[in-house]
């Protein structure tokens, strides 16, 4: 699944600026302070030597190979150049090189320990590396050298974020705005603290004050368009993605967001090609020594599809499979081990791997997630075969052998997703929110949650047969829900087996769903046999329930023993 992502604030002006109302740090973060040096006056920085004052210029204009020329040629004539080694540091930041940028801050510091420079920028570079205790511990230092370094409350807040520690990020932030209230981005960072902490009139007060301070700063938009994402104006927050890329084409976050919005909206021709981008994030899907497959002929040739994300994901996307064998490729497929019983049904597979485990000889390869753009994919021309997979047959003997009730409705549940992704807590119920349909005369209720979840069940005992010690794979669920007359589930992979299957299936959804889901719709194009009960408020899934409950007490009137 996919979850949006706020970008963090950077400096944005060079230097310190003083006020004569600046707080101590040791009033922000005195847990971090006790471990810092005693502060001392701050040494005057040597003047900067000509070539050097040559190449900053043709640095800030994106030359960045110039001035990297300009940097080596002073530090040749001076080694002990702080301001050519904090400039190749900067060079080599900008190019993505962290390690070597930290590097050459780090020999400037060993030449002058107390430059105030050399420790922000060291500190940035630590930070880009994943390293933010270490960074941390520089902007600590410069701000003990200079409390007044307003850049350096906004580096250390987001070091703090990074850390998930937003109580100490906020009062950092706080302390900047008493030395200056100008500094746009760190009306950015505190936005995006308070949003984060539930703030949201706090956060777009923030936000708006740095628009007009700094109209050009690109990242303000995206941060405002998540805030309208999640509060569910989904054209405005659009809006501001696209202001956000109109300022910056190369954002990465921005693309991204954008390409979630049309997607959500059904443009698929035009968000598949920002959906690449995945390959940009955290989160990358796996890559290879060989060519990714871009629609060209494949002739034979042998094409290594691979799963990425989740279990519901790899369901979804496996309807392009036999597109991709149709096509003349040899299909070697590679999926988690519990989709392996069912994915081994797919015709005409060269080769199935699972887990990514010791894969045969390959010529090209592709993730899943990336066919659809690939073979140009629309509304209009998606795959929507009632059932592309189904239970093995082993699977069904076993699932036939338990004591299902001869009457009355099988209604299968599932309420919570992997809090391992990002936007679990809004997708996921509690199953004791669920208890207003499990008294419902006509209908016998099986759990089809597994793992995290599961201990729901000892929590609050209800009228429900608990599956999970008779599943082994996903075959096995496949295989049970066969057996059932209904699914009803919030957006997990039960719901993309039950709709693979072509089984009746109820999914609810939070008020800000994922992108598949669409919008304003009751059905979704991706599955026939899929009904979609939407909150109409963020959090009210009590209204939810009720709805279902009503349509279910209906069913049960209608059918006193369905036919399976």
């Amino acid at each position: 699944m996919d979850s949006h992502k706020f970008l963090r604030s950077k400096a944005l002006n060079k230097g310190a600026h003083e006020h004569p109302n600046a707080l101590p740090l040791s009033d922000a973060v005195p847990d971090l302070l006790s471990k810092a040096a005693p502060a001392q006056d701050a040494p005057r920085p040597a003047p900067v030597d000509a070539l050097s004052s040559r190449g900053y210029p043709l640095f800030s204009q994106g030359k960045i190979e110039e001035a990297r020329n300009c940097f080596c040629t002073a530090l040749k004539q001076n080694s002990q150049s702080i301001d050519a080694l904090d400039g190749l540091g900067l060079c080599a930041y900008q190019q993505g090189v962290y390690e070597q940028a930290v590097h050459y801050h780090q020999n400037a510091l060993s030449i002058m320990p107390r430059s105030i420079n050399s420790l922000y920028y060291k500190g940035r570079a630590l930070r880009a590396q994943g390293e933010a205790s270490q960074a941390i511990a520089c902007y600590i230092s410069a701000l003990r050298l200079n409390p007044h370094f307003v850049e350096a409350y906004g580096a250390l807040a987001n070091a703090l974020c990074a850390l998930h520690k937003p109580r100490e990020a906020q009062r950092v932030l706080e302390v900047a705005l008493t030395i200056d209230d100008r500094f746009a981005g760190i009306h950015n960072t505190l936005g995006v603290v308070y949003e984060a902490e539930g703030q949201t009139e706090l956060a777009k007060q923030h936000l708006r004050r740095a628009m007009c301070l700094q109209p050009e700063f690109a990242e303000l938009y995206n941060n405002y368009g998540l805030i309208c994402w999640k509060e569910g104006n989904f054209t405005e927050a659009r809006r501001y993605y696209e202001r956000t890329l109109a300022l910056d084409r190369q954002n990465v976050e921005a693309q991204w967001n954008l390409g979630i919005a049309l997607l959500l909206a059904g443009r698929y021709k035009e968000g598949w090609p920002y959906y690449e981008l995945r390959w940009k994030r955290k989160n990358a899907p796996r890559n290879f020594p060989r060519p990714l497959w871009q629609g060209e002929a494949l002739w034979g040739r042998r094409i290594l599809l691979h799963a990425e994300q989740g279990l519901g994901d790899t369901l979804q996307f496996l309807r392009f499979v036999p597109l991709v064998v149709a096509a003349g490729g040899r299909v070697i497929l590679d999926v988690p081990h519990t989709l392996g019983r069912l994915a081994s049904q797919i015709p005409g597979l060269d080769a199935l791997t699972l887990g990514g485990g010791s894969l045969p000889e390959f010529d090209l390869h592709s993730p899943l997630m990336s066919l659809p753009r690939v073979l140009g994919i629309t509304l209009e021309n998606l795959p929507i075969a009632v059932s592309y997979l189904e239970a093995p047959q082993p699977a069904r003997q076993k699932a036939a052998a338990l004591d299902w009730p001869a009457e009355g409705l099988r209604v299968g549940v599932a309420w919570m997703g992997s809090p391992r992704q990002a936007s679990n807590q809004q997708r996921s119920i509690r199953l004791t929110e669920l208890a207003p349909l499990l008294g419902l005369a006509g209908t016998h209720f099986f759990s089809l949650q597994l793992g995290d979840g599961v201990e729901q069940l000892a929590d609050a005992p209800l009228p429900i047969f608990d599956l999970a010690p008779y599943t082994a794979d996903m075959a096995d669920t496949a295989a049970q829900m066969e057996q059932l007359d209904l699914v009803i589930t919030v957006d997990t992979a039960v719901a993309h087996m039950a709709g693979v299957l072509g089984r009746p299936v109820w999914l609810l959804l939070p008020r800000v769903p994922d992108w598949r889901w669409m919008l304003e719709r009751d059905d979704s194009p991706w599955y026939p046999s899929m009904k979609l009960f939407r909150q109409q408020k963020s959090g009210d899934w009590a209204s939810v329930v009720d709805r279902v409950r009503d349509q279910l007490q209906k069913l049960a009137h209608q059918v006193k023993t369905p036919s399976r």
